[in-house]
């Protein structure tokens, strides 16, 4: 319960998309729920990473913003299946 001690840590909030070029607006949906689930008070967001599963790929936006904020992550089919 809130309140009782740490709350734990919530690691990763994602979205994936198998048919979209995601954008930044994927990225703020994202950044709205986890400013949601911080104040709920249940999870430690402070680390919480924010990644983008995309079956076509990602906006040059969106790149950017990966570029300049180490919370997000980009994962592509290349890095799912590379080596396959």
């Amino acid at each position: 319960m809130a309140g009782e001690g740490p709350e734990p840590p919530l690691l990763l909030i994602g979205a994936a998309r198998w048919d979209d070029v995601m954008g930044p607006e994927h990225l703020d949906r994202l950044r709205r729920l986890r400013s949601l689930v911080a104040g709920g008070g249940r999870y430690d967001t402070t680390s919480t990473l924010l990644a983008c599963f995309s079956g076509v790929g990602f906006s040059d936006e969106l790149r950017a913003c990966a570029r300049q904020d180490r919370d997000v992550l980009l994962v592509g089919l290349a890095d799912l299946y590379g080596g396959l």
